[in-house]
């Protein structure tokens, strides 16, 4: 009955992540549903069982292996949600990242001599004895948009990230833009009407934090309008992928879609209901555009340099070879009851 959750190779060891879906009727400290009981083990490659931890009510956001034989454990619902420890799984030391703001701790980026821990609204820096260090709020790049009071930018979605040898950070995030509505307060796109809140866009943020003051070096957005046309209106969503250092450049790598949507079942009206956070209300009617890109960036000034265009409909992930090469895998297939992205965001 264990989902698992993350996994992380290094030095000869496989380290996997899992945790325990809640049961109905079921309840914690922490509530009455989502993933508990963590637990990690440690195997060789030949799948031999080497060690075990568990921790309780917390469930395993991100693991990371170095490859000094170290292990870096992030985890949800604990005092204390980062952990190093040992190949043998043994605590060396653990922290809480909150540092200038409170963290939603979701994943880990790990360098040489540190690693930061992002906290959604912004990271955290710690260094690898475990004292924590600056914060750095990213809520300056998402706010209001233009002069409309009920079109929000919100971090949504997994990041991605990279950290040079000096220990700064790079990092593409995944930002929706909502439109809200409800059906007291109606808003129109061309002639179509929004009864529910709907996220009709995503942009890729990409940003450089500096390690010695915290401070954000420069940031760069990659979006596109949306277009409100006479029988649809089209809408842009960009999705990070992966954040790969190359020399004295910055590759990310992103997702493209573009739809045309219209009101429910052809209709004016986008509406809805039965579904909690962040939705689409609207009715997908085609594909505009589907493909994965690579963006370079200088890591110093973050000016825009070649960008590289591939007709992978749906991306998945991609990965950096020994030499700086970017492999990258996907399908032509959305898949939108199996994967919430689709579902939620791109509209059924």
């Amino acid at each position: 009955d264990r989902v698992p959750v993350e996994i992380s190779a290094e030095n000869g060891r496989l380290y996997a992540g899992s945790s325990r879906y809640l049961e109905n009727g079921e309840c914690d400290f922490y509530g009455c549903s989502g993933l508990r009981n963590a637990q990690l083990d440690a195997y060789d490659f030949d799948g031999n069982l080497l060690a075990s931890s568990s921790y309780g009510s917390s469930n395993i956001l991100d693991i990371h292996a170095t490859a000094d034989g170290a292990l870096y454990v992030l985890l949800s619902a604990d005092s204390n949600p980062l952990r190093k420890l040992d190949a043998d799984l043994a605590p060396l030391w653990q922290a809480r990242p909150d540092n200038a703001f409170s963290c939603t701790e979701r994943q880990l980026f790990v360098g040489i001599d540190n690693l930061y821990v992002d906290c959604r609204d912004g990271v955290v820096e710690v260094s690898a004895s475990g004292v924590v260090g600056k914060g750095t709020s990213f809520q300056s790049l998402a706010s209001k948009r233009g002069d409309d009071p009920d079109i929000y930018e919100i971090w949504a979605g997994r990041s991605a990230g990279a950290v040079d040898a000096a220990g700064n950070l790079y990092m593409a995030l995944g930002r929706h833009v909502f439109y809200d509505a409800d059906t007291s307060y109606t808003r129109a796109i061309g002639r179509f009407i929004l009864y529910m809140p709907s996220v009709l866009g995503s942009d890729v943020v990409t940003l450089k934090v500096d390690r010695s003051s915290g401070a954000l070096v420069w940031h760069d957005d990659i979006n596109t309008p949306l277009y409100a046309g006479p029988d649809y209106f089209t809408a842009y969503y960009y999705y990070p992928l992966g954040v790969h250092l190359s020399g004295n450049n910055v590759k990310v790598s992103f997702r493209s879609y573009a739809g045309q949507y219209t009101g429910y079942a052809g209709g004016n009206d986008c509406f809805g209901g039965g579904y909690g956070g962040l939705f689409n209300f609207c009715e997908r009617a085609a594909t505009v555009s589907a493909y994965a890109k690579i963006q370079t960036y200088s890591a110093a000034s973050g000016a825009r340099g070649n960008d590289s265009r591939f007709e992978i409909p749906f991306p998945r992930a991609v990965a950096a070879t020994a030499n700086g090469s970017i492999l990258m895998a996907g399908d032509n297939n959305t898949d939108v009851i199996s994967r919430n992205e689709e579902w939620q965001y791109l509209g059924g």
